[in-house]
């Protein structure tokens, strides 16, 4: 769904979900992901198969250290931060 939602003809910035890495550096997508329950972990690992960047905001101290044990050597932020998040174009 985040994908599908990031194409520009569906409202998203039309940004490539995997970036480019062959001549030229082209980041990727971050997607953020709230909670960290199953559905949230599985919708990590498949941005994560997608070489996107991970952020999951997740309120629970104890569920933070499992996230973070579990994604130590991959490119996954976890936070229980209340940040803002702002779209910019």
């Amino acid at each position: 769904m985040g994908a599908y939602y990031s194409e520009a003809q569906h409202g998203g910035q039309g940004t490539l979900v995997t970036g480019v890495h062959e001549n030229v550096d082209i980041p990727g997508s971050t997607y953020v992901i709230f909670g960290g329950g199953v559905a949230a972990t599985n919708a990590a690992n498949v941005a994560l198969g997608l070489n996107a960047k991970v952020i999951i905001i997740e309120l629970n101290d104890d569920r933070i250290k499992y996230l973070e044990d579990m994604y130590a050597e991959k490119d996954v932020t976890v936070s229980n931060q209340h940040q803002k998040f702002s779209r910019t174009n």
